[in-house]
């Protein structure tokens, strides 16, 4: 029985330790993620994340969040927020507030505060 055992453990160490050139395998959670030119996994809390041109995924509590020119997505506590020329979203406590060129949002007490040019509130 130890035989068998031991056969298996080494067989289990060698499958573990295949690495060709587009995937890599972590023994921590799962065999082995796709990390090609474009893809990248981590171990974490899933089996991997597109990490293409404009596409990353952090792997904290979803599966990805787009990245693209003008739009990001922080892995906190929502899937994503728009961050396009005047807009911006942070993960604290709602899905995005607005910040154009007189306008900005903090996510402490309030949704979004007034915050133009001659008077602050």
């Amino acid at each position: 029985m130890r035989i068998y055992a031991l056969i298996y453990t080494l067989c289990t160490v060698q499958i573990k330790q295949l690495i060709n050139t587009t995937t890599r395998g972590d023994a921590s959670s799962f065999l082995g993620v796709q990390e090609s030119g474009r893809t990248r996994g981590d171990a974490s809390s899933f089996l991997g994340v597109q990490e293409s041109g404009r596409t990353r995924g952090d792997a904290s509590c979803f599966l990805g969040v787009q990245e693209s020119g003008r739009t990001r997505g922080d892995a906190s506590c929502f899937l994503g927020v728009q961050k396009s020329g005047r807009t911006r979203g942070d993960a604290s406590s709602f899905l995005g507030v607005q910040e154009s060129g007189r306008t900005r949002g903090d996510a402490s007490s309030f949704l979004c505060v007034q915050e133009s040019s001659r008077h602050k509130r």
